[in-house]
């Protein structure tokens, strides 16, 4: 068996020792680092949630929509405690400031939903989320 001679080989170019072999590292990975700062800086200045007003009203239309295109009548509503519908469903008025009738000294286009029906049950909540939803979409 003959060996070959990798420097008879027009593919392979030997570098030797002095050529800084550990540029090759040391450059992509200060790349990568550099990379991973921004990238986690950036993250922490435009990630997270929307907690101002018109953020928590927006969450608060799309809660109303979800538990609506599953709860179509009374009788969609699972037991309490195992239908997550009645802790979204109650989230839904403080998250659009159904105690506070002003929101930043402007008119509130919530404070008018009968929040009454809060209290009644499933039976009148369907009426609520549909007005609640027609409040959003007017807008």
């Amino acid at each position: 068996m003959s060996e070959e001679n990798p420097a008879s080989d027009p593919d392979v170019v030997e570098t030797g020792p002095s050529t800084g072999g550990a540029w090759k590292t040391a450059v992509p990975m200060a790349l990568l680092a550099i990379g991973g700062i921004g990238g986690y800086a950036v993250g922490h200045v435009t990630a997270g949630p929307d907690i101002s007003v018109d953020g928590q009203e927006s969450y608060a239309c799309a809660l109303a929509v979800d538990v609506r295109e599953d709860h179509r009548s009374e009788a969609d509503w699972g037991e309490l405690g195992e239908d997550r519908a009645y802790n979204e469903f109650s989230a839904i008025r403080p998250l659009l400031g159904g105690a506070v009738p002003q929101r930043d000294g402007q008119a509130n286009r919530f404070a008018e939903l009968d929040w009454t029906a809060y209290s009644d049950g499933p039976a009148a909540w369907g009426e609520l989320l549909d007005d609640v939803i027609d409040a959003c979409e007017s807008g």
